[in-house]
């Protein structure tokens, strides 16, 4: 029986206040549990995940400094450090929407909020648990990423229609997307939809339809989903990705700063926010969108220096088209600032003469011609003492300088190869 069976399990409770470690520990000390391990932040975490291999992870949603609960499981995912047979808990005092929807957007095995009882502590284990030993086999073939041997796995508990049929028929149908079987994902969905209104088919559905191209259906399909279940930004996302594909970025937009207000955690939605923003011509939104970008990865693997090119040059973008001289001073003088901490922290050839480039098109914006051209002459120094291939985005970044510092010809010239 799963719940007599603790001791033979390994678990890792990841909190940044020990009083909670302490008092989890007990409860599971309570249930037989013999080897547990702690952390106090994410660092520690992934760390005790790279040397053991836990059964169950009980993890904090806050966790100070670094990164936090959200991050861990992303972080432990992109590690490939966490098999499909752990049991991946969230645990947090936070009760606010933004924090539960973004917890439960990154799709852990459950969830459960502070204080903790001996009681909900079991009930989650014992669910948990006994979906991980039922379909260990299926798992087994994930990890391994015996993708046909999966399919055959999920047949066979479908086939059977025990409780597990429908978490079955939702994996089959993303191991279809995976295999790019499109078609055959679209059919099981639609049929799955035809029996029962199910939000994972709807969604499922959704995507098959986008990966073949059919963006008036996909995003009726998206559109249908998030309107049927309004928590799912997974949904609002992919409805604003076809919108953009019809050619209606505004409503796309408007889309991805609506489900900003549900929650605002997910590093490649902003991004993409900030995209379709300068699509629109809304240079100040897509910098308040990287803003946000650069804080949420600050911690995290989505950290990248450019993460801060991007912040930069749509800060300067919107200097460059504001009327207003006192915003336009903010923005330029920001954007500057952010300039000065990125070739500090990351000391690259490609970000440093981008940053010269950017820095020339921002001293542009304030009005400093002097100044905009020194940049731009330090970065094509750069460039002609430079190792290896230059980037597209560094070729891109130059023509553009050199349609702001009023060098056209060149500019066209760059453009022309």
């Amino acid at each position: 029986m799963i719940e007599n069976n603790y001791r033979n399990l390994k678990f890792l409770i990841v909190d940044d206040f020990e009083t909670f470690q302490k008092i989890l520990k007990r409860l599971l000390h309570g249930l037989s549990a013999e080897y547990i391990d702690t952390a106090l932040n994410g660092a520690q975490a992934v760390k005790s995940c790279q040397q053991n291999k836990y059964d169950v992870i009980f993890c904090d949603f806050d966790l100070g400094r670094g990164i936090n609960g959200l991050q861990v499981l992303e972080e432990l995912r992109h590690l490939e450090l966490l098999k499909s047979g752990t049991v991946f808990i969230m645990v947090t005092a936070e009760s606010g929407r933004d924090a539960v929807v973004g917890a439960m957007e990154y799709k852990p095995d459950a969830y459960m909020s502070k204080p903790v009882s001996s009681g909900e502590l079991q009930s989650r284990l014992v669910k948990s648990l006994k979906q991980k030993q039922a379909l260990a086999p299926l798992y087994r073939s994930l990890d391994n990423l015996e993708f046909e041997q999966a399919i055959k796995e999920c047949d066979k508990h479908i086939s059977e229609s025990g409780r597990h049929k429908n978490f079955c028929l939702k994996t089959k149908g993303n191991v279809l997307l995976k295999l790019e079987r499109f078609q055959q994902a679209q059919t099981l969905y639609e049929d799955v939809l035809n029996e029962r209104p199910l939000s994972w088919a709807q969604l499922g559905l959704a995507h098959a339809l986008a990966a073949q191209d059919l963006n008036q259906a996909a995003q009726k399909a998206f559109q249908k989903a998030y309107e049927d279940n309004p928590a799912s930004l997974e949904a609002f996302e992919g409805a604003a990705r076809a919108l953009v594909k019809l050619g209606d970025a505004g409503a796309a937009q408007r889309l991805l700063e609506q489900s900003s207000t549900i929650s605002s955690r997910s590093v490649t939605r902003q991004k993409l926010l900030a995209d379709i923003c300068k699509i629109n011509g809304d240079f100040e939104g897509a910098a308040k969108a990287s803003r946000r970008v650069v804080k949420l990865a600050e911690y995290g693997i989505h950290k990248s220096a450019d993460n801060d090119l991007d912040l930069a040059d749509n800060l300067t973008e919107a200097a460059l088209h504001e009327s207003n001289e006192d915003k336009t001073k903010e923005l330029a003088h920001e954007a500057l600032d952010t300039l000065k901490k990125t070739q500090k922290e990351y000391d690259n050839q490609d970000v440093a003469i981008q940053s010269k480039l950017v820095e020339s098109r921002a001293q542009v914006s304030l009005n400093h011609d002097k100044a905009a051209q020194k940049a731009l002459m330090e970065a094509e120094e750069q460039l002609q003492g430079a190792t290896g291939k230059t980037t597209l985005r560094t070729q891109l970044e130059l023509t553009k300088s050199y349609f702001q510092t009023g060098h056209k010809d060149k500019a066209n010239e760059l453009l022309a190869t």
